[in-house]
């Protein structure tokens, strides 16, 4: 059975160009994903960024969305958005990507 995850990745493009995260040398961004376990979070996210040319340097805080932790403070409504987005044909959103120099 497949479960919805949040977690946090730092990420960095295959090459820096002004093509990929504006020229940044990378970027945060949050993760949402479709997945079995926490190493398919992790697959998942690195194949879906390696579409956009992009490596996953870290992903952390990875938890599942039902946990005590999201259900006490809840997720933010961009989250929950992309949460509700995740499919069996799109198994990964990410937010903004925040880049960094």
């Amino acid at each position: 059975m497949k479960y919805k995850w949040h977690g946090f990745a730092e990420v960095a493009p295959f090459e820096v160009n002004a093509e990929v995260l504006e020229g940044a040398s990378g970027a945060f961004v949050n993760v949402i994903a479709l997945a079995r376990d926490l190493d398919e979070v992790q697959d998942l996210t690195q194949n879906w960024l390696g579409q956009f040319g992009l490596n996953l340097i870290t992903l952390s805080n990875v938890k599942l969305i039902t946990s005590k932790a999201y259900q006490k403070g809840g997720l933010p409504d961009e989250m929950l958005q992309l949460a509700n987005q995740v499919s069996e044909t799109c198994p990964v959103q990410f937010s903004t990507f925040d880049a960094f120099p």
